[in-house]
């Protein structure tokens, strides 16, 4: 996925510690190819790290661990509720800006129930933000 910035693209692979990278390089940038590994952000990325620490929902501030809690306590793969309790009135997502991949989390939240074992249900049932 190419970045808004039109420099970047997100590296999908959980294995590899790069995350952002561009490999050609650029007039506009000025850069020859380069990168941006884990170690070099604030936030940790959900398809790259495994701990409960990491969040599934940056606009809401879910982290894997919460939605755990939140699984164990409802019986269900309802983490709309949880972030339907974080939101507060009038206020919408900004996924773009705030998850590392640059697009909504549904995805991510979606493939990470699955790597845990839990069937997941519709779309609606994992995202909270409506994008």
């Amino acid at each position: 996925m190419v970045r808004e910035d039109g420099f970047y693209s997100f590296c999908e692979s959980p294995d590899c510690n790069v995350v952002y990278y561009h490999s050609i390089p650029s007039q506009a940038s000025g850069l020859p190819g380069a990168v941006f590994t884990i170690d070099r952000l604030i936030n940790k990325v959900t398809v790259k790290d495994d701990s409960l620490d990491t969040p599934l929902c940056y606009c809401f501030k879910v982290l894997k661990g919460e939605a755990l809690d939140e699984i164990s306590r409802t019986g269900g793969v309802e983490i709309k509720a949880l972030m339907n309790r974080r939101r507060k009135p009038g206020q919408g997502c900004f996924c773009e800006k705030s998850n590392p991949r640059g697009d909504c989390c549904t995805g991510d939240i979606r493939g990470w129930l699955t790597a845990q074992g839990l069937e997941v249900g519709s779309d609606e049932d994992t995202c909270g933000c409506g994008c």
